[in-house]
C-alpha cells in the first residue's frame, strides 16, 4: 500500500531517505563548487544561449563605462563652450556619441534579456529530463517512500530557480564587468571614492543571502504539505473520485482542508517570512543610501576645494549612482546565487541517487558468491 502525502517516514531507512538538512547552510567556501556545477548545467543545456548571453553581457557592462567616458568629455566640451562664448557645435558629435552608444546599449539589454527567458527554459527541461530519468530507474520501494516524493516534489516546484540561478549568474558578470570599468573611472578621479562605494555590496549580499535561507527554509518545511494540497486538489477535480466524492458528501470537507488547514497555514507563514525579510531588506537599504549620501558629499567637497575640476565631479557623481546601482544588484544577485545554490545542492544529491539505485539494483541482481 503506498504512503499518503502527508504519511511520516516508517520502515527501515533507504537510500531514497538520504537528504540534506533543511537547516544545513551552503557555506560559502561551497559556493565556488556549486557555481561550477551550475556552470556544467547551463553549458550542457544549451550552449549556444549561455554563450550568447554572457558575450551580450560583456558588451552591455563596457558600454557604462564608455557612456562615462564620453559623457565626461561631452561635458567638458559643453563647459569650455561656455566659457568662450562659442555655439553647441564643439558638443553636438559628443550628444550624437552619447545616444549611439545608450541606444546600442539599450538594445543589447532587450536581446540578452530575450537569451535569458530561453536559457532558463532549456536548463529547466535539462534539469526536468534529469528528474524523470532517476524517477523511471528507482523501484517500488523509492515510491513507497515519503521522502522521495517529497524530493521529486521540491524537483517539480524548484524549475523557477534554474532561471533565477542564471539571472545570479549573470547579474554577477554584468555587475562585475559594469562596477569594474566604472571603478577604473572613478580611481582615476579619487581613489577614496572607489573604496567609499564599495561598501554598498556587503549590506546588498548580506540582505539577499538571509532571505535565500529564509525562503530556502520555508520552501522545506512546507513540501509535505504543499504535496498533500496538491493531491487534495487534483482528488477534487478528478473525473473517477467525482462519484464517490459526491455519494459520500466529502466535497466540502476536502475543500475545508485544502483551503483552511493547508492553504491558510501556508500563507500565514509566507507572510510571517516575508515581514521578518521587509525589516531587514529595510535596514540594508538605509545602509546603503547612508555610504551613497556620504560618498556624494565627499564629491561636493573635493569639488568645492578645487580637488577635481567640475566636468570631474559631474562624472563622479554618476559613476557614484550607476556604480552604487550596480554593486546593489551584484549583492543582490549574489545573495540569489547563494539562494540557488541550495536547489544545485539538493538536485545534485537527488540526481546521485541513480549510480545508486544502479548499484543497488545489480547488488541484488547478482549477489556476491558465497565463500566455499
Amino acid at each position: 500500500m503506498g504512503c499518503g502525502p502527508g504519511d511520516e517516514n516508517t520502515g527501515p531507512v533507504t537510500i531514497y531517505d538520504i537528504q540534506a538538512a533543511e537547516d544545513r547552510k551552503v557555506r560559502v567556501w561551497a559556493l565556488p563548487r556549486l557555481t561550477r556545477q551550475a556552470l556544467r548545467i547551463a553549458w550542457a543545456a544549451g550552449r549556444r544561449e549561455f554563450l550568447l548571453s554572457t558575450l551580450l553581457q560583456i558588451i552591455g557592462g563596457g558600454g557604462i563605462a564608455l557612456l562615462l567616458l564620453l559623457g565626461q568629455q561631452g561635458l567638458q566640451a559643453l563647459l569650455d563652450a561656455l566659457q568662450s562664448g562659442q555655439s553647441l557645435a564643439a558638443v553636438t558629435p559628443w550628444a550624437l556619441a552619447i545616444a549611439c552608444v545608450a541606444g546600442v546599449e539599450s538594445f543589447v539589454n532587450a536581446v540578452q534579456r530575450e537569451r535569458q527567458e530561453i536559457l532558463g527554459d532549456v536548463i529547466q527541461r535539462h534539469i526536468e529530463e534529469h528528474v524523470l530519468e532517476v524517477a523511471t530507474a528507482v523501484d517500488l520501494l523509492g515510491f513507497e517512500t515519503p521522502a522521495f516524493h517529497n524530493r521529486v516534489q521540491r524537483m517539480q516546484l524548484s524549475g523557477p530557480q534554474s532561471l533565477n540561478l542564471i539571472f545570479g549568474l549573470s547579474g554577477l558578470i554584468r555587475g562585475a564587468i559594469g562596477i569594474v570599468a566604472v571603478l577604473v573611472t572613478l580611481m582615476t578621479i579619487e581613489p577614496v571614492l572607489v573604496l567609499m562605494v564599495s561598501i554598498v555590496f556587503v549590506p546588498a549580499w548580506m540582505s539577499a543571502s538571509q532571505r535565500g535561507e529564509a525562503f530556502w527554509g520555508f520552501f522545506w518545511r512546507m513540501t509535505p504539505r504543499d504535496r498533500e494540497r496538491q493531491y487534495l486538489a487534483r482528488l477534487i477535480s478528478d473525473r473517477d473520485a467525482a462519484k464517490e466524492i459526491r455519494a459520500f458528501d466529502l466535497g466540502q470537507f476536502l475543500r475545508a482542508r485544502h483551503r483552511s488547514s493547508l492553504y491558510d497555514e501556508r500563507i500565514s507563514e509566507l507572510r510571517r517570512v516575508a515581514a521578518k525579510q521587509m525589516w531587514q531588506a529595510l535596514f540594508a537599504n538605509a545602509l546603503i543610501a547612508a555610504v551613497l549620501a556620504a560618498t556624494l558629499l565627499v564629491v561636493g567637497w573635493l569639488a568645492l576645494s578645487g580637488t577635481v575640476s567640475v566636468s570631474a565631479a559631474g562624472i563622479a557623481v554618476a559613476g557614484v549612482a550607476i556604480v552604487g546601482a550596480r554593486l546593489s544588484m551584484a549583492g543582490h544577485s549574489a545573495g540569489t546565487l547563494t539562494e540557488s545554490a541550495r536547489y544545485v545542492d539538493d538536485y545534485l544529491a537527488f540526481v546521485e541517487l541513480l549510480p545508486q539505485y544502479v548499484s543497488l539494483s545489480r547488488t541484488i541482481q547478482h549477489p556476491p558468491h558465497a565463500p566455499k
